[in-house]
């Protein structure tokens, strides 16, 4: 049994005999020149039945006590519908994990993060451990401080930042932690999208609606 894990990456869930009880294991191999370290998504149903695990259980690497983190996405809904690890896996090698069912819950150190900011003219922010960014909504729409595209933040830690910089409202000032530095204005921004047409770029309205499917946790174990 194997799943294509995006354009490069392969997993496959293993049992082999071990004295009287199979044991099972996680395969991820890499096929590239390049170490990398990827989200692989499989099959929360799949998971659960190969392992015989619920939603309560660790991730390790194979003979060891290192842990990875991972994430029950559930896209939305109610129930999960993958399991999302973070693996390591060295250039043309493999990374055999091997999964136990726990007790209680483990928790993990939150790297990504969304939210609708309601207080600042209806902007959407967003962020991961590196870099955090944001869309203008309505309420901006025609105010003498409008922008056009999507701001970005540039982060010199690693921790989330967002409902810090909004509550502080001071984020164009380096605190030691980054600063929003871009301004965009009736620009494109970072990478936003307009209509050009007439020799001219024709700016849409801001966005009207959102949807947070999930809130990231990937990262170390809590402390």
């Amino acid at each position: 049994m194997q799943k294509t894990i995006g354009f490069f990456l392969a997993c496959a869930l293993l049992g082999t005999s071990c004295s009287t009880e199979p044991h099972k294991q996680l395969v991820v191999s890499n096929p590239t020149d390049i170490a990398r370290e990827e989200l692989v998504s499989i099959s929360y149903e799949r998971f659960t039945k190969h392992f015989g695990v619920d939603s309560i259980f660790t991730v390790k690497l194979a003979d060891s006590d290192t842990e990875l983190p991972y994430q029950l996405e559930k896209n939305g809904n109610n129930t999960p519908e993958n399991v999302l690890i973070w693996v390591p896996i060295a250039a043309n090698g493999e990374t055999t994990l091997s999964v136990e069912k726990q007790d209680t819950k483990p928790t993990f150190k939150t790297q990504t993060f969304a939210r609708y900011v309601p207080e600042r003219f209806d902007d959407f922010a967003w962020e991961n451990n590196i870099l955090a960014f944001r869309m203008y909504g309505k309420a901006l729409e025609g105010r003498p401080d409008d922008a056009q595209g999507t701001d970005v933040w540039a982060k010199r830690t690693e921790e989330l930042v967002i409902d810090k910089w909004y509550k502080e409202d001071d984020y164009h000032t380096d605190h030691g932690q980054g600063l929003d530095y871009y301004s965009v204005g009736q620009t494109l921004g970072a990478g936003d999208i307009a209509l050009y047409f007439d020799n001219e770029v024709h700016f849409t309205k801001h966005y009207r609606e959102y949807e947070v499917l999930e809130n990231g946790r990937y990262g170390q174990r809590s402390s």
